[in-house]
């Protein structure tokens, strides 16, 4: 398999946690006379709201193994509690999507598609509990202010779990409109991949439909060792 479809895949569950963050909007003032404690508690409030997210997608990353970076370019649907789509457009077309219960990885040019069960465990390695709502940013990460240019905030979180494959991210929020314009994800292999999200649609009306996937004819089916 080609290196890029590999590191995708291997990447997948990153993916999945950045998504869930994706849906937090901040719109509340950054500054130092504002507790941290705070615009958590403001963050996690507009991201109640959010019941489901589409957006255009660019993502960036570094394999430390063969010491290359990637880009690709695709589309990115969410819904709440546990649904997730990434349509990948360029270099390679591919799918990522899972339906809650079955994540599944499809590779057109390798007629090839992953299947991997979505069960407690992983729901709870993947930060699912946040896309759900079941959890708090204070409670999962500790959270800092990392610095800030001149259109930008940078915010830290490190997640509190020690076995996490997650070793830091950094959010870029935007100063005029207090967005995540930006996540990158550090984990504890030496990797990196940053996630940048453009044409933003909150609670649209996505259907569930959207998120299923059938096997195409004649695609052979690899269950993942993860199951």
């Amino acid at each position: 398999m080609p290196q890029s479809r590999y590191i995708l895949i291997k990447s997948t569950n990153v993916l999945i946690l950045f998504f869930s963050l994706s849906f937090f909007p901040i719109y509340s003032a950054y500054s130092e006379t504002v507790k941290l404690a705070d615009i958590v508690s403001r963050i996690q409030k507009k991201y109640e709201a959010v019941r489901e997210l589409e957006a255009n997608s660019n993502q960036e990353t570094f394999n430390k193994t063969v010491d290359r970076k990637f880009k690709f370019r695709g589309k990115l649907y969410i819904k709440k509690p546990d649904k997730l789509r990434m349509e990948i457009k360029e270099p390679e077309e591919q799918l990522i999507v899972t339906n809650g219960s079955v994540l599944w990885i499809y590779i057109p040019e390798n007629n090839q598609a992953v299947k991997e069960k979505m069960d407690g465990k992983n729901k709870s390695k993947l930060a699912i509990t946040i896309l759900a709502g079941m959890a708090k940013l204070d409670k999962e990460f500790k959270i800092s202010k990392e610095g800030e240019s001149g259109k930008s905030y940078m915010v830290g979180l490190v997640p509190k779990d020690p076995s996490s494959m997650i070793k830091k991210m950094e959010l870029e929020i935007e100063k005029n409109n207090y967005n995540i314009r930006k996540v990158i994800v550090d984990d504890s292999f030496g990797n990196w991949t940053s996630y940048e999200l453009t044409d933003v649609k909150i609670n649209k009306g996505i259907p569930d439909s959207k998120f299923d996937f059938k096997v195409p004819e004649s695609v052979e089916v690899v269950e993942s060792m993860g199951n």
